[in-house]
């Protein structure tokens, strides 16, 4: 009975663990990566060690640049500090826009802020269209996104909930669990979550608890990937 009960146990532990984790290895604030000035030599060893260690260990990167450190004393673009740039592409690495001047977005107006967005891709786009890439990637300074859906929309918070209600006929939290609920479906025919309960995957999707979800998705028909029941209330 024991055995049987430690066997048991071991399988519902098992069933509990979550999908494989993936990384991503980035490098911010280029061109020159770290806190301390540096002159154009010292910068490009630094450069020059950061990738070889990159491609000994075959890691698949992206760094996020900073125009605004591209200007050499008198302010105009360095050629020398954008070759530092290129040795990033030359490695066979992606670069993306991290804002000219690394402005918050918790603290910058929405204009302010879209005009650093625009004015920190110019060289970047540049380079990588010379290559035959597009630019692909942005990171916001700090992961600072706006402080709530209003600012980002570039709408005051009245007129978000206006719109939503009017438009899409629904409550801002009814449009949030909207989009919670197709994530749950998303990952209910993953093979990545075959082990995970409904209840598990509907927290991570972004519901507080079995009652919020159930809540959102009372009518739900759940497509499974995996032949777990998926009918009728998550318990």
């Amino acid at each position: 009975m024991r055995l049987v009960i430690v066997t048991i146990a071991a399988v519902v532990f098992g069933l509990a663990q979550p999908p494989q984790r993936e990384v991503a290895v980035t490098f911010d604030d280029l061109p020159i990566a770290g806190v301390l000035p540096r002159d154009i030599a010292s910068s490009r060893t630094l450069t020059d060690q950061l990738l070889g260690a990159i491609a000994a260990h075959h890691v698949p990167v992206a760094g996020f640049v900073n125009e605004s450190k591209l200007a050499g004393d008198g302010g105009a673009v360095d050629p020398d500090r954008v070759a530092l740039l290129r040795r990033w592409l030359d490695a066979g690495l992606e670069l993306g826009n991290h804002t000219y001047s690394h402005a918050d977005f918790h603290t910058a107006s929405l204009a302010d802020f879209e005009a650093d967005v625009i004015n920190g891709e110019a060289t970047t786009r540049r380079l990588l269209e010379e290559r035959g890439r597009t630019l692909r990637f942005f990171r916001h300074p700090f992961l600072h996104t706006g402080r709530d859906l209003a600012t980002r929309a570039g709408l005051s918070s009245h007129n978000l909930s206006q719109l939503l209600n009017e438009e899409l006929r629904r409550t801002f939290f009814d449009y949030i669990n909207s989009h919670r609920v197709e994530e749950v479906k998303r990952c209910l025919l993953d093979p990545a979550y075959e082990r995970q309960t409904l209840l598990d995957i509907a927290m991570a999707s972004g519901f507080s608890s079995k009652t919020a979800f159930n809540t959102a998705d009372k009518r739900r028909t759940h497509p499974s990937a995996s032949g777990r029941p998926t009918a009728g209330p998550c318990g």
